[in-house]
């Protein structure tokens, strides 16, 4: 789990890819259990969306859009069968109230 504050440490323009949302907690923190280990830091924002908690899990802190990209060709099928969409930390941060 992940903090407002860290989003905000982030760069803005830095990206994650978002790989799965849910308005369950569990169903986040059972995904990443499921992953297990990978290259990058596998983590979950607790968000609102449509005015109700939202859980989403992301994949890595990437300096650029290319680097983002490069490492979701490379992660396991489990994540990518998800279909990750790249995210700027500027529009995650837009995800909190």
């Amino acid at each position: 789990f992940q903090t407002r504050s860290w989003v905000i440490e982030q760069s803005e323009t830095a990206y994650s890819a978002q790989i799965l949302g849910s308005y369950n907690e569990q169903t986040a923190t059972s995904f990443i259990k499921r992953i297990g280990r990978v290259d990058h830091e596998v983590y979950y924002l607790e968000t609102l969306h449509k005015g109700k908690r939202w859980y989403v899990v992301f994949y890595g802190v990437f300096s650029d859009k290319s680097a983002a990209n490069s490492a979701v060709k490379a992660a396991p099928r489990s994540m990518q069968s998800q279909q990750p969409w790249l995210r700027r930390f500027d529009g995650i941060l837009k995800s909190y109230p």
